[in-house]
């Protein structure tokens, strides 16, 4: 498991926690060349889960591009953030209404010039979705709005 988290002051990013673990099995190859995480990489390597408990202690809200698969990943790990609300990038904002094909994050930050290149490494998906939430949709109102606005029920 790869966990990484980002988050934000009011001056920009606070911190970054890039953590990987060690799991039970082998990492499958075809898994390793899709993130580049391979079983040397991880070998010995565990969650500090009492900084994650601190963090969540804290945490208002968690967003995701796509959520439920993260918040499942996550819950496996963790207890606390069950009770956190999570919001998701992927169905709280109106992606095809705007004509976009997919709603992919590589797809989506290719067409708002953010990059063409997804690492598929947790720290770097929050970055990428941090960037692509501060851009406008057609409307003018900002990804980030849209998102928190969309549903009183988070995802």
């Amino acid at each position: 498991m790869q966990v990484r988290q980002n988050f934000r002051g009011n001056n920009g990013v606070i911190g970054e926690i890039n953590n990987l673990n060690e799991p039970s099995f082998p990492i499958p190859t075809s898994v390793s060349r899709i993130h580049g995480i391979t079983d040397s990489d991880v070998a010995g390597k565990r969650l500090d889960y009492e900084k994650f408990d601190r963090i969540f202690a804290e945490t208002d809200i968690i967003i995701a591009h796509n959520a439920s698969f993260d918040s499942s990943f996550i819950q496996r790990y963790f207890p606390a953030p069950k009770d956190i609300p999570w919001h998701c990038s992927v169905k709280d904002i109106a992606w095809k209404s705007y004509g976009f094909p997919t709603r992919k994050l590589l797809d989506l930050c290719r067409y708002h010039r953010i990059t063409n290149h997804q690492t598929h490494r947790a720290l770097d998906d929050v970055k990428l979705t941090v960037q692509l939430l501060q851009q406008r949709n057609p409307a003018g109102n900002y990804y980030v709005k849209e998102l928190l606005d969309s549903t009183k029920q988070p995802s």
